[in-house]
C-alpha cells in the first residue's frame, strides 16, 4: 500500500497530513492531498520569512481593485506599474536581503488577485471534481459568528 505522510512542527505550528493510498484511491484525491501540503507550506514560509505581507497586500489590492480576470488585465497592470514604485513598496515591506521573497509574494498576490491560480488548491479541485467528497480540514472550528 502506498501513502502520503507529511508532518511538520515549528514553534506553535503543527501540520500533519496523512493519506493511505489503495487501488480505489483516485489521482484527484492524491492531487488534493499534495495540494493541501503545498498550500500549507507556502503560507507558512511567507509568514515566517520576515516580510510585511500586509503592506504588500494593500498595494496589490489597490492595483487589482475593480479589475476583471483576463490576460489583458494582467498586461494592463504590468504596463501601468513603475518598477521603481514596486521596488519602493517591497523594500518598505522587507529588506534588500529579503527582496526576492517580497517579489515572489507580490507576484503571487497580484496574479491571484486578478483571479488566476498559481497552483492546484482545494478550491480549484472542488470546482473541477464536484463529484469527489474531498476531505475537510481536521480540527476544531468555533461556531460561526452571526
Amino acid at each position: 500500500m502506498d501513502e502520503i505522510a507529511f508532518s511538520a512542527k515549528y514553534r506553535d505550528w503543527i501540520s500533519i497530513k496523512n493519506m493511505e493510498i489503495d487501488d480505489k484511491t483516485t489521482d484527484p484525491e492524491v492531487v488534493h492531498m499534495l495540494s493541501g501540503i503545498g498550500e500549507s507550506i507556502s503560507r507558512k514560509a511567507f509568514g515566517l520569512s520576515g516580510i510585511k505581507r500586509v503592506e504588500i497586500d494593500e498595494y496589490v489590492t489597490n492595483l487589482v481593485k475593480g479589475k476583471r480576470k483576463g490576460y489583458s488585465t494582467l498586461a494592463e497592470i504590468f504596463g501601468g506599474i513603475k518598477q521603481s514604485k514596486v521596488r519602493e513598496v517591497l523594500l518598505s515591506a522587507s529588506s534588500e536581503q529579503l527582496l526576492p521573497i517580497a517579489e515572489a509574494y507580490f507576484m503571487r498576490r497580484l496574479i491571484t488577485g486578478v483571479g488566476y491560480d498559481l497552483e492546484t488548491g482545494a478550491e480549484m479541485l472542488s470546482k473541477m471534481y464536484p463529484e469527489l467528497k474531498l476531505p475537510k480540514p481536521k480540527g476544531r472550528f468555533g461556531k460561526k459568528k452571526g
